[in-house]
């Protein structure tokens, strides 16, 4: 049975969404989240696919302000509400799927690129609470930890080495270092991909 969502706040109607879900699943509410004064919560919808999709309706309340954010659904989750990496603001890790099952156009050849669920890249991003919204992070705002990422990829011994030289290559972009991220993706795809 597909599932429609409405919320309320203080009796009104604020979402009316008949997508249909499989699961609509409610957080906990987060005080003091993702700054003082502020409450949030997030509401979980799955669309029932095989493997996918997860969205997330994201409520935050700061004094008299109300914002609600919608992530779309595709295949990725929300982790859990914490500290973001630069130590000084709060907000979600949030799973990418954007090389899930990733086969490239137009390739010749015996040998296609192509990943299954097993052997897709798994990367993640940052959900950072901006101007009254839920927004994901710029490439270079968490370089750093982009950077860390982008290393302990490339020491994971159990990567499938395309998959490796896709997530380092992300993470490199992601750190805002768009040569370092090149040079990833040159020396680290098989050469029959390169």
């Amino acid at each position: 049975e597909m599932l429609n969502l409405t919320i309320l706040r203080d009796g009104k109607q604020v979402v009316e969404d008949s997508a249909g879900y499989r699961t609509v699943e409610p957080g906990t509410v987060q005080d003091a989240f993702p700054q003082a004064g502020c409450s949030t919560l997030a509401v979980d919808v799955f669309t029932g696919g095989a493997n996918c999709c997860f969205g997330q309706y994201i409520m935050t309340s700061c004094g008299q302000n109300d914002y609600l954010s919608f992530i779309e659904p595709y295949d990725g989750g929300l982790g859990e509400a914490g500290q973001l990496p630069d130590g000084k603001s709060m907000g979600y890790i949030i799973g990418d799927g954007a090389f899930m099952y990733y086969e490239p156009e137009g390739q010749k050849g015996d040998n296609p690129l192509s990943f299954s669920r097993v052997t897709s890249p798994r990367l993640q991003r940052f959900l950072v609470f901006e101007d009254g919204a839920w927004r994901a992070d710029k490439p270079g705002e968490f370089a750093d930890a982009y950077r860390a990422m982008a290393s302990e990829a490339k020491a994971n011994k159990e990567l499938e080495p395309s998959a490796k030289a896709i997530i380092e290559t992300y993470y490199l972009a992601m750190a805002g270092d768009m040569a370092a991220a090149e040079e990833a993706l040159r020396s680290g795809l098989p050469g029959q991909y390169a």
